[in-house]
């Protein structure tokens, strides 16, 4: 589990993410889980100009949140997924969220209602419709940066080693004295990229030959 994104010097590119009330930002760098390796079997040109996105977002009950998270991928990106799965746990404000951007810059949209269980269990039921060579997923409370795409794109093709990639967190408001912390204890940054055991869940991509060696989310 984890995203991703290079390069892991210059300007902080990456994400925005909220916890509680403070916006976290998914910083730049790359990472992999140990023991998930595959890859592409074509050549690097040809297969970063072909190879197709899935973003899977759930959510249950945070149709304002989500609107802000579907605004920056489909708005605000420089370039956009090919697909968005939504899986709506939750309200019918989500549905009407959802029905709102759907079809807007050819970006294919499917929404799945399901009963809320988990988050495991959601994500389980929504990558039965990804469709992607790659398949990101990322929360409803957070907001990607213009270049996600793109950079998730490069770094599966720079590390066709890597089944999963993925990145750091960082506060926004780093004066906070919880966010500190967090910064440190549940979103520590790497100094460069290399194997780790997991990476960040709202920030993650896989290669989808990953995803079908592994299989589903343990959902207990």
């Amino acid at each position: 589990l984890f995203p991703l994104y290079c390069p892991i010097v210059g300007d902080v590119n990456a994400w925005v993410v909220r916890t509680g009330n403070t916006w976290r930002r998914i910083s730049a760098g790359i990472a992999w889980p140990r023991g998930t390796s595959c890859s592409f079997g074509r050549s690097r040109t040809s297969a970063v100009a072909e190879l197709r996105v899935s973003v899977l977002m759930c959510t249950c009950n945070r149709h304002e949140l989500l609107s802000g998270a579907l605004q920056a991928l489909i708005e605000e990106t420089d370039e956009k997924p090919d697909q968005v799965v939504v899986v709506n746990g939750g309200d019918e404000q989500a549905d009407r969220v959802v029905e709102s951007y759907a079809g807007r810059h050819g970006v294919n949209f499917k929404q799945i209602k399901t009963v809320n269980k988990n988050l495991a269990a959601s994500r389980n039921v929504g990558l039965l419709h990804c469709a992607g060579d790659i398949i990101a997923m990322t929360d409803d409370d957070a907001r990607v940066f213009p270049d996600w795409i793109t950079q998730i794109k490069r770094a599966h093709m720079d590390h066709p080693e890597a089944g999963a990639i993925g990145g750091v967190a960082l506060a926004v408001d780093d004066h906070q004295f919880i966010n500190r912390i967090a910064n440190y204890v549940v979103f520590p940054t790497l100094a460069k990229a290399g194997s780790v055991r997991t990476v960040p869940g709202v920030n993650c991509s896989y290669k989808r030959e990953a995803l079908e060696r592994v299989g589903a989310y343990d959902e207990t």
